[in-house]
């Protein structure tokens, strides 16, 4: 059996166009049956259920992209958060050795200061 391409969705002109072939008014009567609108009605709810399908799949789709990219985006920053507070420590603790070595020079200064004055 062949597959019958799908048909490409209609812009809103070629949808009137359509509709008023298919229910042509001939004689100031509508040239078209129950069955005729019973049958383009059922087209039109498959169709419009078709539409509401793939919206469907594509919210969940966005969803969950969605969601991978927040739980990517909070590893990333957890990352970076801990990498800051690595590098904040090792900051602290070189500011802290040279506080120590500057009052250590500091007090070297002042001994040498009192001894010279001693003299």
């Amino acid at each position: 059996m062949m597959r019958r391409p799908a048909a490409k969705p209609m812009t809103i002109v070629q949808l009137k166009r359509h509709m008023d072939r298919r229910f042509a008014i001939i004689n100031g009567r509508l040239h078209a049956t129950k069955d005729d609108v019973s049958a383009l009605n059922g087209r039109m709810d498959h169709s419009f259920a078709e539409v509401l399908r793939r919206l469907d799949s594509l919210n969940d789709k966005m969803d969950s992209l969605f969601k991978s990219t927040n739980a990517r985006m909070d590893r990333l920053i957890a990352a970076t958060n801990d990498r800051l507070d690595q590098r904040f420590n090792e900051l602290d603790s070189k500011i802290v050795e040279r506080d120590r070595i500057f009052t250590a020079f500091e007090r070297r200064i002042q001994d040498l200061e009192a001894g010279a004055g001693r003299r």
